[in-house]
């Protein structure tokens, strides 16, 4: 979030006003309500040397695929009309 934050006061500070920057469990630390624009920044899970296909990869990551699966099941609440969402 630091580099974020730097960021933003230094290629967009006309845009600060606009922008809610958080840490979060997912959507614990997120108030309530629907958003234009959500990004999420997701924990890097290794693949195997074994694995070769999207589809093993994300059968075996597990525990570590619920915070992808709890983000995308979220977004129709926490998502605007319009909105969208960087994943």
């Amino acid at each position: 979030v630091a580099l974020a934050r730097r960021n933003l006061h230094e290629l967009a500070p006309h845009q600060r006003d606009r922008v809610d920057l958080r840490v979060s469990d997912v959507y614990d630390n997120v108030p309530s309500g629907t958003y234009d624009f959500l990004v999420f920044n997701h924990p890097f899970v290794p693949r195997a040397a074994e694995q070769t296909n999207s589809e093993t990869f994300f059968v075996n990551a597990g525990e570590r695929f619920s915070v992808l699966e709890r983000t995308l099941n979220g977004l129709p609440h926490r998502l605007s009309k319009e909105g969208f969402a960087l994943v």
